[in-house]
């Protein structure tokens, strides 16, 4: 497999975004399948967990917006061209996504979505206000609301509009979740990706270059809070600010490695349909290992080394070569 890189891309964040998809798929997303108590209780079943993994979704979340720095938006017509790239870039995937689930899910009597309704809140990227929020793909759907005031927040040139425009949408964001319950999780996430819409691509080069020392002490700081402080609103702050940090300044250390290079080249091109269609990949595996006399169906359940050793590989195959059709579909009808 080989991925074709594009002009000026980053590889250092590329690990960066590895890191992150391997926790959430690799992981944190497993635990769901796996039938080994001893696994469950002494890897996943631990309360501070869920703030690590906060740590990796505000990384993504800071990326996925700082990517998108790039764009100029000057005209309406550059409005419209910035979300075509967006749709473009995940819509059909995502939306296979969620239909096969919402299907799948109604077949074994288990809804993924609690009405027809509420399947289109999400794929329209509004599930956010429309509480609960689905399983997993909740996630994609909060960034379909991100990217809608993205192009109005590049189209600000002053530092000191955009930062005012930010706040107000922050706090009118804590205010809806607030006063209609909604999912508290976008209030974690929407300051990280407005920062990563302000925050000059200089400090980001600052933080790939820090000091081994200094990396050392935000971890201690990060995991000094998380394990060892009562869990409250400290802790989720410390997670959101310090993982990002600690993140991308380990991956400057990581990519000096070719072979870790390599590795992150495939699974970051192939990250977004990791994330979308791993929990469909592992479905079914579970389902051929329990035909196989391997682990439970009805349960959802199966070994922790078969999950590890076969199932993620294949997840991150199959999705490599999902995206690489996809894009081939992408280029033949742009």
């Amino acid at each position: 497999m080989e991925v074709k890189k594009a002009n000026g891309r980053d590889t250092i964040l590329d690990v960066t975004r590895t890191l992150c998809i391997l926790w959430i798929v690799g992981y944190w997303h497993m635990a769901s399948y796996i039938q080994d108590d001893f696994f469950r209780m002494y890897l996943w079943d631990v309360k501070h967990m869920k703030y690590i993994t906060i740590c990796v979704l505000s990384t993504f979340t800071f990326l996925s917006g700082y990517f998108l720095k790039k764009y100029q938006i000057n005209t309406q017509s550059d409005f419209m061209h910035f979300y075509k790239r967006r749709l473009q870039r995940f819509w059909i995937p995502f939306f296979i996504s969620a239909l096969t689930l919402h299907v799948a899910s109604l077949a074994i009597h288990q809804p993924w979505f609690h009405s027809h309704w509420h399947f289109l809140a999400t794929v329209l990227g509004v599930s956010i206000f429309t509480p609960p929020s689905p399983g997993t793909i909740w996630y994609i759907s909060m960034l379909m609301t991100f990217y809608m005031i993205t192009p109005f927040i590049l189209y600000l040139k002053s530092i000191w509009r955009k930062l005012f425009v930010s706040v107000i949408l922050v706090i009118g964001m804590d205010i809806l979740v607030a006063e209609f319950d909604l999912n508290i999780r976008v209030t974690y996430y929407l300051p990280v990706y407005l920062a990563s819409l302000l925050i000059p691509s200089s400090w980001i080069k600052k933080v790939k270059n820090m000091w081994p020392i200094l990396q050392s002490l935000l971890l201690m700081i990060l995991f000094l809070t998380i394990y060892a402080i009562q869990i409250n609103w400290i802790t989720i702050v410390v997670s959101l600010i310090i993982g990002p940090v600690c993140l991308i300044s380990i991956s400057q250390f990581l990519d000096g490695f070719p072979v870790i290079r390599k590795f992150s080249d495939v699974v970051s091109y192939s990250s977004m349909n990791m994330y979308l269609f791993h929990r469909h990949i592992y479905m079914i595996l579970v389902l051929l290992f329990s035909l196989c006399g391997i682990g439970s169906f009805h349960g959802m359940k199966s070994s922790f080394w078969l999950l590890l050793f076969i199932a993620l590989p294949i997840v991150i195959l199959l999705s490599f070569y999902l995206q690489r059709m996809y894009d081939k579909v992408c280029k033949r009808f742009s």
